[in-house]
């Protein structure tokens, strides 16, 4: 509770960028602080990714603190991330696609990757978000180092429904490998 109330005071108090920084890396200043991320964060995470509303924040809280929580407590997690990839924040909705980055596949959830996903694609007014379509291009760039033809073919059913930028993001690797195998 003491973690939760100190980040929540830093960040909301801040008059600086760097301070609201300070707050975000609160959790993982040090093994104790580390040992303190339970399921309480969540609300906290939620309130820091609203509030912070900018991809520099989001990014770094949905990389850590949210991708700690979801490997933690993922029974509370999960649903949580299913709410906000379809709610009407475009900052949760990014943080919801982009928490798994960078987890080994062991870990990875590809059935929560994708239900994050298609809630932004299309034509709702999510869909034509710059951050939105940059970050399901990096989820799915991500993804494509475990599973290329998954991220492939992803991209092939809906094709009509991703942005350009998407679709580039999403296949960089992929293209690249092409490029050099070819």
């Amino acid at each position: 509770a003491e973690l939760a109330e100190t980040m929540l005071a830093l960040f909301r108090e801040a008059r600086f960028r760097e301070e609201r920084y300070a707050a975000v890396e609160l959790p993982r200043l040090s093994a104790a602080h580390r040992k303190l991320v339970d399921a309480s964060l969540l609300p906290v995470a939620e309130a820091l990714i609203r509030e912070g509303a900018w991809w520099d924040l989001v990014d770094d809280l949905s990389g850590e603190l949210l991708q700690q929580l979801l490997l933690r407590h993922p029974s509370e997690v999960k649903p949580a991330l299913r709410r906000w990839a379809q709610g009407d924040d475009l900052w949760l909705r990014r943080a919801a696609m982009l928490c798994q980055r960078g987890l080994k596949a062991e870990a990875f959830d590809a059935v929560l990757l994708y239900d994050c996903i298609l809630p932004s694609i299309g034509t709702g007014s999510f869909a034509r978000e710059f951050f939105i379509r940059k970050g399901i291009g990096w989820a799915l760039r991500e993804r494509s180092y475990a599973a290329p033809s998954e991220v492939q073919a992803f991209c092939t059913e809906y094709a009509a429904q991703l942005a350009p930028l998407t679709v580039r993001e999403a296949l960089k690797v992929i293209d690249k490998r092409s490029k050099r195998d070819g």
